[in-house]
């Protein structure tokens, strides 16, 4: 196929134009350079989106300097001051490469000032950052800090301070991040409200990284107060977003949801794709807790296309996190496995590790409903270790009553009654009474009602104790029928009137190591069969002693992914 005319005459033309370029001395280039810049810089003057010329304006300033052959004080400051403006203007469109290219061509000028230098390489960490490679933000990073020495901006040198602490807390290093925000706080009161408000969001961002919500409540608040309408908006979202995180916490859901609401807006009004982003998939979530699921998935849908648009690889992962907790939800658990482990790996690969410990302890539990045991306990002891490291409490609490429910289906029921302990413990002392609920105190209603089942009659008195406690605390927080905490208090009611009812009829209850067998996947009562038999035999021996409970436990087991477990393990 021919091309059409008009094009064949544009490739000439453009062919041509080179070739006559590079016939000319290298003088007569430099004052081409300067006349195209000179004309260029007229035409802009006054013109509203004249910053989009900004990179041709400061290509036109370089090569004159560079074809004249000397130097040239004028050319250098032409060129350093579009540069400015092309790298704030690439950043304002989520241009990555260009602006990445830009500021750090501004922070290595030879005629780059002491401001320059520190807000060029805490740019270049910001770009990383937002687009997904945070672990490459650090020797920026370093480099900034460095040239903060010289810098006497107190702006400047707040924002640079604050781009610090958030990068440490996106690596997971909670409490330097703290010491971090500390440190910069008088630069950013001597800087302005914006700029202080800006480090309030930080950290917030940092107090609840390590689980302290009140603080980070506070800062959040201190951010709003300090951050009027006229400062930057995606500021504005941001501190929303961390105070519905802070409400969510504390059990306040439907406040929560009103201000992810009041969040998503601002972030579309600002224009900022990279905070709307944020904004959707945490609305989303809490959606999905409250048992909206085709409102959170398509909120987490909305998320990952933004993600996708602004190149956040790290956004994309948790993105592919929730989704994969919906799928969870819905029984798509092989969906929800390939998803998660996706996640695992762009996390690690980010360096950021609260993030892939929260991946790695929801791929344990779609493991454990898989029947893939194994490989659950793998998963959660890796999520701890990443979560204790990075000083993430309330998360390391999580996944510790999350283990417990595999520790009590391998038939360690005093040690799941320890990590379930342990978990209350640290999700009371933190205000998060409803996650104390549905992540430790179900896993310890699980324990009391296996040791019920077996005849203790002070274990059932606890267990009915324990769930008209559960019961309070949903009737306090902002929960539906359908919330997740709902579900947890209805699971436990059941376990308590199948040991009720059936101590009434006098015959055994249907409960296998706190779980009645309806709810557990068919690949997990396989795996846990398989287990027991290989390695229990004496508790199989008391199982197949009950046919009533071993009839519940083998229903269904033709379908079902086969069990990991091995001769070996204990």
């Amino acid at each position: 196929m021919g091309l059409a005319a008009e094009t064949v005459y544009l490739f000439r033309h453009a062919l041509m134009r080179e070739a006559a370029y590079d016939l000319q001395a290298p003088s007569d280039r430099a004052r081409l350079h300067r006349t195209a810049l000179s004309i260029l810089e007229k035409l802009v003057d006054g013109v509203a989106e004249s910053d989009s010329w900004a990179e041709e304006l400061a290509y036109h300033a370089r090569a004159a300097r560079e074809q004249q052959g000397q130097e040239s004080t004028a050319l250098h400051g032409r060129e350093l001051y579009w540069l400015r403006r092309a790298a704030a203007y690439a950043t304002r469109s989520w241009a990555n490469e260009a602006a990445l290219d830009a500021w750090q061509r501004m922070a290595q000028h030879a005629n780059a000032t002491s401001v320059d230098k520190v807000r060029g390489w805490t740019q270049v960490a910001e770009i990383l950052m937002r687009t997904g490679i945070p672990v490459r933000a650090e020797p920026p990073m370093r480099r900034a800090l460095e040239a903060l020495a010289d810098c006497d901006d107190a702006a400047v040198r707040g924002e640079c301070l604050a781009m610090n602490a958030r990068m440490l807390v996106v690596l997971g290093r909670n409490a330097e991040a703290r010491r971090q925000c500390e440190e910069a706080f008088g630069p950013a009161r001597a800087a302005g409200p914006a700029a202080f408000g800006q480090l309030c969001n930080v950290a917030a961002q940092a107090a609840a990284s390590m689980g302290d919500w009140l603080a980070a409540e506070k800062h959040v608040r201190d951010a709003l107060e300090l951050l009027v309408p006229g400062h930057d908006p995606g500021v504005h979202a941001r501190a929303h977003l961390h105070l519905a995180d802070c409400l969510w916490r504390q059990g306040k859901l439907m406040d929560a949801l009103q201000v992810y609401e009041h969040a998503v807006e601002m972030a579309r009004q600002s224009r900022n794709p990279g905070t709307e982003a944020s904004a959707w998939d945490h609305l989303a979530s809490l959606q999905r807790e409250l048992g909206r699921g085709e409102d959170a998935r398509r909120n987490h849908d909305r998320a990952r296309a933004l993600y996708a648009q602004v190149g956040d690889t790290v956004g994309m992962a948790s993105a592919l996190v929730n989704l994969a907790n919906l799928d969870q939800g819905e029984g798509r658990l092989v969906a929800a496995r390939a998803g998660l482990i996706e996640a695992v790996a762009r996390f690690h690969a980010a360096g950021t590790i609260t993030l892939e410990g929260i991946a790695l302890g929801n791929l344990g539990g779609v493991c454990r409903k898989l029947g893939r045991l194994t490989e659950s306990a793998a998963c959660y002891e890796r999520a701890r270790a990443l979560l204790a490291r990075a000083g993430n409490l309330i998360e390391v609490a999580v996944f510790d009553g999350m283990y417990a429910q595999l520790l009590l289906l391998a038939g360690a029921g005093d040690a799941a009654e320890v990590n379930a302990r342990q978990a209350m413990a640290t999700l009371e002392k933190q205000g998060a009474l409803h996650w104390r609920e549905q992540y430790g105190g179900l896993v310890f209603m699980r324990v009391l009602a296996e040791r019920a089942a077996a005849g203790s009659a002070v274990a059932l008195r606890e267990a009915i104790e324990r769930l008209a406690e559960m019961r309070a605390v949903l009737g306090k927080a902002d929960y539906n029928g359908h919330s997740a905490l709902a579900v947890v208090v209805e699971k436990a009611a059941a376990l308590v009137s199948e040991v009720e009812g059936a101590r009434a009829k006098g015959r055994r209850p249907l409960v296998f190591r706190g779980f009645l067998p309806q709810e557990l996947e068919p690949a997990v009562r396989k795996a846990a069969i398989a287990r027991m038999k290989m390695v229990e035999p004496g508790e199989y021996a008391k199982l197949a002693s009950d046919p009533d409970l071993l009839a519940a436990m083998q229903q269904g087991l033709e379908t079902g992914h086969e069990p990991d477990w091995q001769a070996s393990e204990v």
